[in-house]
C-alpha cells in the first residue's frame, strides 16, 4: 500500500482534535450541571437574585435547554414573581412540560386573578397527569374564585372518589371553603376529618377558628378541652372571651362557668407577672411585641372577669402611648365601655371592627346594644333587621341557633323603640314555639315588667327558674320585680342567694345591689306654681302662687318611712286683698306589695290655726286594678277664700283605677267636702289616658275627661256653683330632644279643648295651650318646668290666665 506522507500530518491533526473534544465533553457537561445545581441551591437558600442571574447566564449559553426554562419559572414562583412566571410560560410547551411546571404556571395565574388561564392549566394537568391530586385541588380553588361553587364541589368530589385514601384532598376542600368565607361547609368538613389520625391535629386547629367565626365558641371550647396541647394560652383566652361576649349584653352581664373564672384568675396573675418583667425597659417596652400582646391578653381576661373599670383604664393607658390595639381586643374594650354607660365610645370601636369583619357576630350584637344604649334607635333597628335577614332558619337541615338570637334582637329593637305591644306579640309567638328557651321567656318577662305588669313578669321569671334554678338572667329579673313590688325582704334574700351562687359576677351583682339600695334611699319632691288659674276653682283671676314640698326618710324596716311636708299658698282677691296660708306637717308612710298608706299630722298656722290630720292609701288588686281613698280633717284643698274667712272643710274621697298597660288607663273618682258654713260639695270625675302614637322620639298622649260637681249652699264666699260640669280632651305632643344613658330631655307641647257648663250661666268652651320640658337628671333626680295659657269661665265670664310651674324630685 502506497502512503502519501504529504497528507499524513493533516490526518493525524484531525484525529487528535476529535480525541481532545471527546475527552473534554464530559468535563464541559459536568460544569453545566454544576452551574444548574448551584442556581437551584442558591434559590433554595433564599438568594433568589443570585439564582436568577445564574439562570439567565445558563440560558444564554443553552437557549434550547427547556429544563433551565422550567426551573427558572419555578424560582420566580418561589420569589412571588408571578408576572415573570406567566411571561416565561409563553416559551413553554404545555403539552411537553412536566407536572411541576404546569402546576407552577397555574398557581401564578391564579395569584394574578387570571382565573381562565389558571383553570386551563389546572384542567390540562388533570388530563395529562390524572394521578396527581394537586391539579384537582387547584382547579377546585379556581372554580371557587370564580364563584362557581357547584363546579368546585364537583371537582373535589371527583378527586375524593379517585383518591379515597388521600386525606389532604378533603382538608384542602375545607380550606377552600374557609378561604371563601363558607364557614359552615368548612366546619362540616373539618369535623369529619378529625376522625382520621393523619389529619386530626391540623383539622382541629383549623376547626376551632371556624367555630369562633360561626359564633359557636362553646363548641370550640369542647375541642380545646379535648386537645389542650394543640392550643396556646392566648387561644384558650380568646375562646373564653368569645363565650362571654357572645351572651353578655342581654340586659344583664356575666355568663361564664365557675371553673373558667378560676382558670382566668390564675392566668391573669401569670400575665401580670410577665408584664412586670418588662419594667426595666421603661418606655421602650411599648415597642416590644411580647409586652403589648401580654397587655392585650390582660384586657380580655379583665373583661371576662367583669373588671370593667380596669379594662378601660388599661386601654386608655395604651392609647396614651400611641399603641394600636387590635380589633379583636377592641370588642372586649367596647363591651367594658357599654357596661360603664359610655355607648358612644363603644359604638365607635365596634363600627371599626364590623367594618373590617362584617361577619363578626359578637361585635354586631354588641353594636346593637351600643346603638340602643345611645338611643340611636333607627340605627339599632336597621342593624337588627340586617342581622336577622342574614341568618337562615336552618343549616343542613338543623335549626340555626343564631337565628333565634337575631330574631330576639329584632324584637328587642322594637321593644326599646317603645313599641311594647308589638314586642309582646312577637315574644309570645316565639315563646309558644320554643317554650323551653330560657332567654326568650326571660325577655317576655322583662317586657311584662316594662309594661308595669309585675305579677305577670314574676310568673314568667319563676317558670324559667323552676326549670333552671341557676339562670342568672331570670334570677336578676326576679329581684328587680320584687324591688318594684316593695318586697324588700324577699329581694334581699334572693340577692344574697344569687351572690353566693355567682361570687365572680361582681359587676352585675353590684348593679343589682345599687338598685336595691337606691330604692330604699331618702327622697323628696317639690312642686310650685305661679300665676292665674281661671276656671272652676278661679280666684277671680288674681295673681297666686302655691309651693308644696315633701321630704321622706330612708326606708325603715323594709316597709316604713317617715316624712315632713309643707304647703304655702298665696292669692290676691277682691280689692287688692292678699292672703297667705301656711301648713307644716309630718307623717309616716307604709308600703308593701299591695298597700301604700300615709298618715299625717299638720298644723295650719295662718287664717285658721288648727291641728289637722289625714289618712290616705291605695290597695292594688292585681296588675290592672287598684283602689284608693283619703280622709282629711281640714282639707288642704280648702279654697283660700274660705280659709281667709275662717271657714274650713273636711274631705273624703275614693276612686278606682284600671290600668290596661303603659298606654291605656282609666280612673273614676268621687270627692265629698263638708264646709263649716254648712255647704256640702260633691265631685265626680272620670279620666281616660290613651297613648295614640308610639315611637322612640315622638309620642302622642291623649287625656279625655268628664266631671261635675254641686254645692248645697248658695252665695258662699268662695266659688261654689250650684251645679257645674266639664268635658274635654287634652293632647300632649312629646318629643325626645336628648337622651344619653340616665340623662334625658323631653319637650311637651299640649293643647286642651273642652266645654264648661255652670248652672244659670250655660256652657262655654274652655281650653289651654302649654309648653313644658321634663329633665331626667341622672337616675336619681328629675326637673320639670312649663308655662300654660288657659281660657276658663267664672260665673259666665270668660277669663284668661297665665301660669308658670316647676317641680323637682330626687332621692339621696
Amino acid at each position: 500500500m502506497k502512503i502519501d506522507y504529504a497528507k499524513e500530518p493533516l490526518i493525524k491533526q484531525k484525529s487528535m482534535r476529535w480525541l481532545f473534544v471527546m475527552l473534554l465533553l464530559p468535563l464541559l457537561l459536568s460544569a453545566s450541571i454544576i452551574s444548574h445545581g448551584e442556581a437551584v441551591k442558591l434559590a433554595r437558600e433564599g438568594d433568589i437574585d443570585a439564582s436568577l442571574a445564574m439562570f439567565d447566564q445558563l440560558r444564554q449559553k443553552s437557549p434550547d435547554n427547556s429544563v433551565l426554562l422550567y426551573d427558572q419559572a419555578v424560582v420566580h414562583s418561589w420569589a412571588g414573581q408571578d408576572s415573570e412566571v406567566t411571561e416565561l410560560a409563553k416559551d413553554i410547551d404545555p403539552l411537553k412540560a412536566p407536572d411541576y411546571v404546569i402546576k407552577t404556571i397555574a398557581k401564578s395565574a391564579r395569584n394574578l386573578q387570571q382565573y381562565k388561564v389558571a383553570a386551563s392549566f389546572y384542567d390540562l394537568g388533570v388530563t395529562r397527569f390524572p394521578d396527581n391530586p394537586h391539579f384537582y385541588i387547584g382547579l377546585g380553588y379556581v372554580y371557587a374564585d370564580q364563584k362557581r361553587d357547584a363546579d368546585a364541589k364537583a371537582i373535589f368530589a371527583k378527586a375524593k372518589k379517585r383518591f379515597p385514601d388521600n386525606m389532604d384532598i378533603p382538608f384542602e376542600e375545607a380550606n377552600m371553603y374557609e378561604e371563601h368565607s363558607n364557614y359552615f361547609d368548612a366546619m362540616l368538613t373539618y369535623q369529619e376529618l378529625t376522625k382520621y389520625p393523619e389529619v386530626h391535629d391540623k383539622s382541629v386547629k383549623r376547626l376551632v377558628p371556624v367555630l369562633k367565626r360561626l359564633g359557636m365558641p362553646f363548641v370550640a371550647q369542647e375541642y380545646v378541652d379535648e386537645n389542650p396541647t394543640l392550643f396556646s394560652k392566648d387561644d384558650a383566652m380568646s375562646i373564653a372571651s368569645d363565650q362571654v361576649a357572645y351572651r353578655v349584653r342581654w340586659d344583664k352581664e356575666g355568663f361564664t362557668d365557675q371553673k373558667d373564672y378560676a382558670q382566668l384568675e390564675s392566668t391573669l396573675a401569670e400575665i401580670e407577672t410577665d408584664i412586670a418583667m418588662f419594667s426595666e425597659k421603661g418606655e421602650k417596652k411599648y415597642q416590644d411585641r411580647k409586652f403589648l400582646q401580654l397587655n392585650f391578653d390582660k384586657i380580655i381576661a379583665l373583661n371576662i372577669l367583669e373588671k370593667k373599670e380596669e379594662v378601660v383604664a388599661l386601654y386608655e393607658s395604651l392609647l396614651a402611648k400611641e399603641v394600636t390595639v387590635p380589633l379583636y381586643v377592641q370588642t372586649d374594650v367596647a363591651d367594658a365601655y357599654l357596661a360603664l354607660k359610655k355607648p358612644e365610645v363603644a359604638q365607635r370601636l365596634l363600627e371599626e371592627v364590623v367594618a373590617e369583619n362584617p361577619r363578626d357576630f359578637k361585635s354586631k350584637v354588641l353594636l346593637f346594644y351600643a346603638y340602643s344604649d345611645g338611643h340611636e334607635m333607627y340605627d339599632a333597628a336597621a342593624l337588627a333587621r340586617t342581622m336577622d335577614r342574614e341568618e337562615p332558619f336552618s343549616i343542613a337541615g338543623e335549626r340555626n341557633e343564631r337565628k333565634v338570637d337575631t330574631h330576639l334582637i329584632s324584637i328587642l329593637a322594637t321593644e326599646y323603640a317603645g313599641y311594647l305591644q308589638d314586642a309582646q306579640d312577637s315574644l309570645e309567638k316565639v315563646v309558644a314555639n320554643a317554650p323551653g328557651n330560657s332567654s326568650l321567656r326571660t325577655e317576655l318577662a322583662n317586657n311584662h315588667y316594662y309594661r308595669g305588669w309585675n305579677d305577670k313578669a314574676l310568673e314568667q321569671f319563676q317558670i324559667v327558674l323552676n326549670r333552671s334554678p341557676d339562670d342568672f338572667y331570670a334570677a336578676s329579673g326576679k329581684i328587680g320585680v320584687l324591688i318594684g313590688q316593695n318586697r324588700y325582704e324577699e329581694a334581699k334574700a334572693a340577692l344574697d342567694e344569687l351572690a353566693e351562687k355567682n361570687p365572680k359576677q361582681q359587676f352585675a351583682l353590684n348593679r343589682l345591689k345599687e338598685g336595691y339600695e337606691e330604692d330604699r334611699n331618702a327622697r323628696f319632691y317639690i312642686e310650685n306654681s305661679l300665676g292665674q288659674d281661671p276656671g272652676q276653682f278661679s280666684q277671680s283671676n288674681n295673681q297666686s302662687y302655691n309651693v308644696q314640698g315633701y321630704l321622706y326618710t330612708p326606708l325603715i324596716d323594709d316597709n316604713w318611712r317617715g316624712f315632713v311636708y309643707t304647703q304655702i299658698s298665696n292669692s290676691e282677691y277682691g280689692h287688692s286683698r292678699n292672703f297667705t296660708n301656711r301648713r307644716y306637717g309630718a307623717g309616716v308612710n307604709y308600703r308593701d306589695e299591695d298597700f301604700d298608706v300615709n298618715f299625717r299630722l299638720a298644723y295650719n298656722t295662718t287664717g285658721v290655726e288648727e291641728l289637722t290630720y289625714g289618712l290616705d292609701g291605695s290597695y292594688r288588686i292585681n296588675d290592672e286594678l287598684s283602689f284608693y281613698a283619703r280622709y282629711e280633717k281640714f282639707s288642704a284643698d280648702t279654697p283660700l277664700r274660705a280659709i281667709a274667712r275662717g271657714i274650713t272643710a273636711d274631705s273624703a274621697m275614693g276612686g278606682v283605677t284600671y290600668r290596661v298597660n303603659e298606654s291605656r288607663e282609666s280612673s273614676l273618682e268621687y270627692v265629698s267636702m263638708d264646709f263649716e258654713d254648712d255647704n256640702h260639695r260633691q265631685y265626680l270625675g272620670f279620666r281616660h289616658f290613651e297613648k295614640l302614637i308610639h315611637g322612640p322620639y315622638y309620642n302622642l298622649d291623649t287625656y279625655t275627661y268628664l266631671n261635675g260637681s254641686r254645692n248645697t249652699k248658695k252665695r258662699a264666699l268662695y266659688y261654689n256653683p250650684k251645679k257645674d260640669a266639664q268635658a274635654g280632651v287634652k293632647a300632649n305632643n312629646v318629643w325626645q330632644l336628648f337622651h344619653y344613658q340616665d340623662i334625658a330631655l323631653q319637650q311637651i307641647i299640649g293643647a286642651e279643648y273642652g266645654t264648661h257648663y255652670e248652672d244659670r250661666f250655660g256652657s262655654k268652651w274652655v281650653g289651654a295651650l302649654s309648653i313644658e320640658q321634663q329633665w331626667q337628671l341622672g337616675k336619681d333626680y328629675g326637673l320639670g318646668y312649663g308655662y300654660t295659657r288657659r281660657r276658663g269661665t267664672f260665673d259666665g265670664h270668660i277669663e284668661y290666665g297665665n301660669q308658670f310651674y316647676m317641680n323637682l324630685n330626687g332621692r339621696f
